[in-house]
């Protein structure tokens, strides 16, 4: 049996109940699909004290928009509150921000989530159930390889399979191969995360732990 249920993971709570629980990473992020606004045709963040934009031109007219949030805590504003809440966050940027900003007028447009990171040292097994992607490594999105190393478990696992590894010895195996790359992007996305939270301009060991971590990440798996 493969557990893949996520952060919040049932399964990894009734095979692995001592294991480490996901914790809370002081940021909140911010996401919302607009109209590109004509002339925005790549990618742009921009900067503004505690928080951090992503405007996303997409194909058509399609623009998808994230927002990294220092100043909230973990607990969701009332629903009632969110647009405001957003476009006073929004008014800090110029260019393309404010039209952008100006199509949030229903806030069942945005979705806001507290962000949670999570390393479960192995073992990620027990007997013949296995725990992958964020059930046991989740990961703030500074790196944007969240998705990635999780679809890099299912992919080493099924290479396992094949091999003929033993189920019994399947979950030693599998986390043997993803522990350490895993550590790599949760570990380092939140070390982005916290110095971000820290506001001002961008730290200048961010670029460098930035690369860093995609030369590894380049590494087979």
């Amino acid at each position: 049996m493969i557990g893949a249920d996520g952060v919040n993971s049932q399964v990894r709570e009734m095979i692995l109940p001592d294991a480490a629980r996901p914790q809370d990473a002081g940021q909140s992020i911010w996401r919302m699909g607009a109209r590109c606004p004509e002339g925005l045709d790549v990618y742009t963040v921009m900067v503004a004290g505690p928080h951090r934009i992503g405007l996303v031109p997409l194909p058509g007219d399609d623009l998808y928009l994230w927002m990294l949030d220092s100043t909230l805590g973990p607990e969701r504003p009332a629903q009632d509150r969110l647009v405001d809440l957003f476009r006073e966050r929004m008014a800090a940027y110029g260019g393309y921000a404010p039209e952008v900003a100006s199509q949030a007028t229903d806030p069942e447009q945005l979705d806001f989530r507290a962000l949670k990171w999570l390393l479960v040292e192995p073992p990620w097994h027990a007997g013949r159930v296995i725990l992958i992607g964020d059930a046991v490594h989740t990961t703030t999105p500074q790196l944007a390889f969240g998705a990635g190393i999780a679809i890099e478990d299912a992919v080493v696992l099924r290479e396992l399979l094949l091999d003929g590894v033993a189920p019994v010895q399947l979950g030693e195996r599998l986390a043997a191969r993803r522990y350490e790359r895993a550590a790599v992007v949760v570990n380092n996305s939140l070390q982005l995360s916290r110095w971000e939270q820290e506001g001002g301009p961008p730290n200048p060991k961010a670029q460098e732990l930035t690369a860093a971590s995609f030369a590894k990440l380049a590494e087979p798996i």
